[in-house]
């Protein structure tokens, strides 16, 4: 067996008197040398890297530069206009507070009533406005007692919390539902 390494290849390839080894020659003295002595690179004409073309010249490569200058300045604006949305939902969601379904209905713009119902619906709260374990496991929701009086009487009732966590959750099911509603 004989091995033959890349240069040697190429010294049999150019001593070659097939046809297909001459059209390899003529591709290689008037087509890749020339580029490659001219630009540094052989870029086949219409060559497309990460689903974009290759430029083959100096004024495509500019072309190229300015509008990738274009987009990382449309990115970096955008970042810069939600970097203060972003830092707040991420102190909101760290909190460890939790907030009533009325204070996080008004966030929603809708009222608590209307949001009971529709944690309801989602199969996210029981009948009597208590969560599923499922969601009081995942650190949506807290249940607290409280005690109240009625007609002379200490009673403790229980009532739902929600979570920093939740409060995305919630967010995110209503804002998902309401995109639907919209269609």
């Amino acid at each position: 067996m004989t091995v033959v390494n890349e240069p040697g290849l190429y010294s049999l390839v150019l001593r070659s008197r097939k046809p297909e080894a001459k059209q390899f020659k003529r591709w290689v003295v008037h087509e890749v040398l020339p580029q490659i002595r001219k630009t540094g690179m052989y870029v086949k004409p219409g060559m497309y890297v990460d689903g974009r073309k290759l430029p083959s010249n100096y004024l495509e490569a500019l072309e190229a530069l300015v509008d990738t200058e274009k987009q990382r300045l449309r990115l970096q604006e955008q970042v810069q206009a939600l970097a203060p949305k972003a830092e707040a939902y991420g102190v909101l969601l760290s909190g460890e507070n939790a907030q009533t379904i009325a204070q996080v209905a008004k966030a929603l713009g809708t009222g608590r009533n209307r949001l009971f119902k529709f944690l309801r619906e989602k199969k996210v709260l029981m009948k009597h406005n208590l969560p599923y374990q499922e969601y009081l496991d995942r650190g949506y929701f807290k249940v607290r007692e409280v005690s109240t009086t009625r007609k002379d009487k200490v009673v403790n009732v229980t009532q739902t919390l929600v979570t920093a966590k939740g409060i995305g959750f919630i967010y995110d099911l209503w804002h998902d539902e309401m995109s639907l509603v919209t269609i």
